[in-house]
C-alpha cells in the first residue's frame, strides 16, 4: 500500500547528488515523482541519478548564481 503518492509530478531537488538531497530525490522517485538533480559536480550528479533509475535526471547548476535561475527553469521545463 502506497499512503503518499507523486504520481505524474516533478520535483525538481537542489543538492540531489549527495546527502539528504539525494535521499529526498530517492523518496520522491519511490513515490511515483520524476525528480530533477541539481548541482554543481556533474560526475556526482550522473551517478546519483542512475543510482535511482529512469525516474531521475539531472543537471548541472549552481542555485547561488541567482541572476542564473531563468535558465536553471527553462532547463527544467525541458527535461521535465
Amino acid at each position: 500500500m502506497q499512503v503518499f503518492s507523486l504520481n505524474g509530478e516533478t520535483a525538481l531537488i537542489t543538492g540531489g547528488g549527495t546527502g539528504l538531497g539525494l535521499e529526498i530525490a530517492r523518496a520522491m522517485a519511490q513515490a511515483g515523482a520524476r525528480v530533477i538533480l541539481v548541482g554543481r559536480r556533474e560526475e556526482v550528479l550522473r551517478e546519483a541519478a542512475a543510482s535511482i533509475g529512469e525516474r531521475a535526471v539531472w543537471l548541472t547548476h549552481d542555485v547561488a548564481q541567482v541572476e542564473r535561475a531563468d535558465e536553471l527553469v527553462e532547463q527544467a521545463t525541458r527535461v521535465a
